[in-house]
């Protein structure tokens, strides 16, 4: 008996591998496409910041300690210091300037005056990378890191700032997050993939011992009933809403959270299509997703906006659908993860909100100083024709 059990362990040892492999890739694609999209939201926001930066402040600038103390100086660390508060993830944001024997050096940054991570004007960034120098050589943003430096350990969007006339590169903004944060938000990616790998070694190591002694069928039924309940407990648990279809798009399998999207009982949703229960349009929409997702062979992503049949809320999704093979690598359906991002959407309008306002009160500031500097110029020229000295020649 034990020969048969052994011989029956080997015969699945290549689709346990396969399930193992798959589930590493999937992972590891998780993961990455994770790190790509946040490093692309990460440079998103940082040139949005970018073009709120007044560039009549930034070119009044010298970049030494004489820029210390004066209003243009005062002002631009004022903005970067509400931009920085407004994004809970951004730790600093600066900006840089490049001598000609080619050392960097700080212009302003977002902390308080005199603070213990403060950066103050003309200081010289000692520990500048290649990647950082690449961005002044080819004027190219982009997301690199992580970084170390006095201040810690970054990812950094690099964003060169140019003078619209001439294109000649007047600074580039770095806008920091911490690595350590980012990484745990990569970790935090990989959760899902991992537990799905593991409930499906667990299941196929469940058939590999219902098969392993028809004598014990009993015993390898119990075990396979019990890799199901612990999957079937798991996807119950996860915050996004899960469901299985078929290659034909009926449906196999979903959680409690699916069963609100469609207002429905699992029960009664298996055996049903798309068809049954969204307008035509929303359907096509979800089976041309699904087409897609089957004919890449892989994972595929995308966003949609779904309303909640139970009580009407709307959610934005980002949806991921991976195609699913039986130990023979035959297509046996297609499942679909959608995870609720809407906060995070709402987080980056605020932002942009936010800058926007901030682009305004630059405005509206820079208006003000120009008023006052005429007005100077007025009272000199009453002065003037009066035969008196002028009081403000100096501020002029």
């Amino acid at each position: 008996m034990s020969i048969l059990v052994s011989k029956a362990q080997r015969r699945h040892i290549l689709p346990l591998s396969i399930v193992l492999l798959a589930g590493l890739i999937l992972t590891w694609w998780t993961v990455e496409n994770t790190d790509h999209t946040m490093r692309e939201s990460h440079l998103h926001t940082a040139n949005l910041v970018s073009k709120s930066v007044n560039l009549e402040r930034l070119q009044s600038l010298s970049g030494t300690e004489a820029d210390l103390g004066t209003p243009d100086y005062l002002r631009l660390k004022e903005q970067l210091a509400r931009i920085a508060g407004a994004d809970e993830n951004c730790r600093f944001i600066y900006l840089m300037g490049r001598l000609p024997d080619g050392r960097v050096f700080f212009y302003v940054d977002n902390e308080p005056v005199g603070s213990e991570d403060e950066a103050p004007a003309g200081q010289i960034y000692e520990e500048v990378s290649a990647e950082y120098l690449s961005v002044f050589d080819t004027k190219n943003a982009l997301t690199v890191g992580p970084v170390t430096d006095r201040w810690g350990n970054w990812i950094t969007s690099l964003i060169p700032i140019e003078d619209p006339q001439n294109g000649k590169l007047l600074a580039v903004l770095g806008m920091d997050v911490d690595a350590g944060m980012w990484q745990g938000m990569l970790v935090q990616s990989a959760i899902l993939p991992l537990l799905l790998t593991l409930a499906f070694v667990m299941i196929l190591l469940g058939f590999s011992r219902l098969r392993a002694d028809i004598a014990k069928r009993k015993l390898a039924e119990d075990a396979l009933r019990e890799s199901k309940t612990h999957l079937h407990t798991l996807i119950e648990t996860l915050p996004e809403i899960i469901w299985a279809k078929d290659p034909n798009g009926v449906y196999l399998s979903c959680n409690p959270r699916f069963e609100l999207f469609f207002g429905d009982k699992e029960t009664n949703i298996i055996g049903k299509t798309d068809y049954n229960y969204v307008d035509k349009e929303l359907a096509d929409f979800f089976r041309q997703k699904d087409k897609a997702a089957l004919a890449a062979g892989k994972p595929t992503v995308n966003e949609e906006e779904v309303t909640f049949a139970n009580d009407g809320h709307t959610e934005l999704l980002e949806t991921t659908k991976t195609p699913m093979f039986d130990s023979q690598g035959k297509l046996i359906g297609i499942l679909g993860i959608g995870r609720d991002i809407t906060e995070r959407k709402r987080a980056e309008e605020a932002l942009q909100h936010t800058l926007a306002e901030a682009k305004q009160m630059n405005r509206l500031m820079s208006g003000r100083e120009d008023r006052v500097l005429e007005l100077k110029k007025e009272v000199n020229e009453l002065l003037k024709n009066q035969g008196q000295e002028q009081k403000y020649g100096s501020a002029l």
